[in-house]
């Protein structure tokens, strides 16, 4: 079990839940140069992992990016600062959750029931449908 375990976050990228500014900052310095989408980028989990579409369109409204465009075409100077904040304000809101060691269940779990009933997300379900690599 351990072993599978190990073999499913080897390909991951850095817990954006768990990661320090520093990493972050590691992370979007080689976005900038990328042709990618940014949205295509903030959903791929071997960059940084634990962000889906609900908070990945919070992030990045609140950044002042589009998914849709090219992260080298964006300025991604305050991406960083951005992740960190709605990364605080959801520690704060699963706090219980996280707290537990290993409780990735409960978090998960939580953060489902709670998905329609939390307005603190001002874009998801009330922003303009954006459809990037597949997902909307």
């Amino acid at each position: 079990m351990q072993r599978c375990k190990e073999a499913l976050l080897r390909g991951l990228g850095v817990s954006w839940i768990h990661a320090t500014e520093a990493e972050l900052q590691e992370v979007v310095a080689k976005w900038a140069g990328l042709k990618r989408t940014l949205g295509a980028l903030l959903l791929d989990q071997s960059q940084i992992s634990g962000i889906g579409v609900a908070w990945g369109s919070e992030i990045l409204c609140k950044a002042g990016l589009r998914p849709d465009i090219k992260a080298c075409s964006q300025d991604l100077s305050n991406l960083v600062d951005t992740l960190l904040d709605v990364k605080n304000s959801v520690q704060q809101l699963y706090k219980a959750e996280l707290e537990k060691t290993c409780d990735i269940q409960g978090f998960i779990n939580a953060w489902f029931n709670n998905l329609y009933a939390v307005r603190q997300m001002h874009v998801y379900k009330t922003g303009t449908p954006i459809t990037v690599s597949g997902r909307t």
